[in-house]
């Protein structure tokens, strides 16, 4: 927990002798360059309290992650406390490419803390944002909204995101496989949905292309 990775260029992380790679509360991997993981087992991030996020930014350049079993991106109990695989800023370009060997489970818990493979913060000023999201899971790709909390943006998503009533850029190709895809929104709230698409949250927004099988 509260780990702090960072890559001036290229990073390689490789889990052959684990069985799990878990990043807690507070952890973050920054990877501006070239980002490879190897897991033996399953990815997990694991979101903890209020401001505990787990993150792995990849604010640009290519991350390449594999695993045997499965990846996990799981929100914390309280607000604040996200898991993503991309960058928050406001300016990322950065791709990633997943060959996931099991499911690829995306769950946000409760309202104002979401669970999200792309850039973006939905907090954030105006954005530019672009970078491919590609790859395969072996079985399911699940995301699920929040269904506790009664606020806002409790949203499980594959796709960069954007903010509330700004004219925000975002491309880049989202391009998927799985054996079946489950996308369950959320009653928390408005915006606690699930998405797999760039944007969600203003329709000034400028967005690219997606793809799903």
């Amino acid at each position: 927990n509260g780990a702090r990775v960072t890559g001036t260029t290229n990073t390689t992380i490789i889990g052959q002798t684990f069985s799990d790679f878990i990043l807690g509360p507070n952890g973050i991997i920054t990877s501006p360059g070239t980002l490879n993981m190897s897991i033996s087992g399953n990815l997990i991030l694991q979101g903890g309290g209020l401001l505990e996020p787990a993150r792995i930014d990849l604010p640009s350049g290519t991350a390449t992650i594999s695993t045997l079993n499965d990846v996990q991106l799981l929100s914390g109990t309280t607000s604040t406390s996200s898991a993503q695989i991309g960058s928050s800023g406001t300016l990322a370009s950065g791709s990633v490419d997943f060959s996931v060997g099991g499911k690829l489970l995306i769950n946000t818990q409760v309202s104002n803390s979401y669970a999200l493979i792309g850039h973006g913060d939905p907090t954030a000023a105006l954005s530019t944002l672009s970078g491919n999201i590609t790859g395969s899971a072996g079985a399911n790709i699940i995301l699920n909204g929040a269904n506790a909390g009664g606020g806002s943006l409790g949203f499980a998503q594959i796709g960069h995101v954007d903010q509330g009533g700004l004219a925000s850029t975002i491309s880049g190709d989202i391009l998927l496989t799985a054996n079946n895809w489950f996308v369950n929104g959320g009653s928390a709230g408005t915006t606690s949905y699930a998405r797999v698409g760039h944007g969600g949250r203003s329709l000034l927004t400028t967005v690219g292309s997606r793809s799903e099988e």
